[in-house]
């Protein structure tokens, strides 16, 4: 009897101790969440997109962006804005798993309604099946994130004590960049029967936002950003056999390059890995038609709710036109 109330004594210990360490970590991640919320220059760069997706007026978006770094460095909203009124916005993170999407996108729909969802198909490719532990270890670590802003900005501190800032040029999350590291325009998509296929947990939750996206009366696209580096013709194939198992539309800017006019030779920074500001403008506004002719989305040029979108378009016009430095 005295053993079973001492067992009882001390789950009650373990509970209590347990209930305190959780409000505390509440109260630290609502202290965290508020400041990151209004300077996101304390924010490093894997969680800038949370805070910036959150800023945004409440239903002001009609179109997001998810995937990695190929994203912020490939889509521009604001050229898109400025050709045809698009309000949309990247929620891209570096290195952006297929759960980090998902959860992301859960994020949109509670402050937005977007009609279109793109999503960035290189992390598809991403999910390891081989390291099956470290794959599970990183669905936890993101569930704990996306509930506590101290497990997400747990380097947040750095900033708050020792003053220790990420600023970056950001408009509506692509990250302008004009520097040029050019790498030669070798043949890369090489015709091939060969696929490589994508893996069924990225299947499973690429399943699961096309559902989420239904649910909100979202339709969803996969779109595959330029890169020499990520892309070839057997990732095409896998992308074009699952796009068409999901009844997903599919869009390759790498089977593009004549027709969007990128030239690896002026437009990367980084050899061909990624875009810089003038190979994003290039695919922006390829993109910017294809969705003004596939999709009907607003164009909220000069409505007064989007006053500061103008205002910002105006400044990012100059800056693209290097007419502002």
């Amino acid at each position: 009897m005295r053993d079973s109330k001492g067992m009882l004594k001390l789950i009650g210990k373990i509970a209590l101790f347990l209930a305190i360490l959780a409000v505390i970590m509440l109260t630290i991640s609502k202290v965290i969440g508020y400041a990151c919320m209004k300077d996101d220059s304390i924010v490093h760069d894997r969680n800038k997109s949370v805070y910036r997706i959150a800023k945004q007026p409440d239903r002001t978006l009609d179109m997001v962006v998810l995937g990695d770094s190929l994203t912020y460095y490939t889509f521009s909203p604001m050229q898109m804005y400025i050709d045809y009124g698009i309000a949309g916005f990247v929620c891209g993170q570096p290195g952006q798993k297929i759960q980090e999407s998902y959860i992301m996108l859960e994020h949109v729909f509670e402050c937005q309604s977007p009609k279109l969802v793109i999503l960035e198909t290189d992390n598809l490719f991403m999910w390891n099946e081989e390291k099956k532990l470290a794959n599970i270890k990183d669905t936890v670590k993101e569930w704990l994130k996306d509930r506590f802003d101290l497990v997400r900005s747990h380097d947040t501190w750095k900033s708050l004590f020792v003053g220790k800032e990420y600023p970056e040029e950001n408009y509506k999350g692509l990250i302008y960049n004009e520097n040029v590291t050019p790498m030669e325009n070798v043949p890369y998509m090489i015709e091939s029967d060969e696929t490589r296929e994508v893996l069924q947990v990225s299947k499973e939750y690429a399943q699961k936002i096309k559902d989420l996206c239904d649910e909100h009366g979202a339709k969803l696209l996969f779109v595959s950003a330029p890169s020499l580096k990520d892309y070839n013709y057997p990732i095409h194939n896998g992308a074009v056999k699952y796009a068409k198992e999901l009844g997903v539309p599919y869009l390759d800017f790498n089977l593009l390059n004549n027709e969007t006019g990128i030239d690896w030779m002026t437009d990367t920074f980084d050899y061909g890995d990624h875009l810089n500001i003038s190979g994003a403008t290039k695919v922006s506004k390829y993109l910017a038609k294809y969705i003004k002719d596939n999709y009907d989305l607003p164009d909220h040029r000069g409505e007064a709710e989007y006053a500061d979108w103008d205002e910002e378009a105006k400044i990012y016009a100059k800056r693209v036109n290097g007419l502002a430095k």
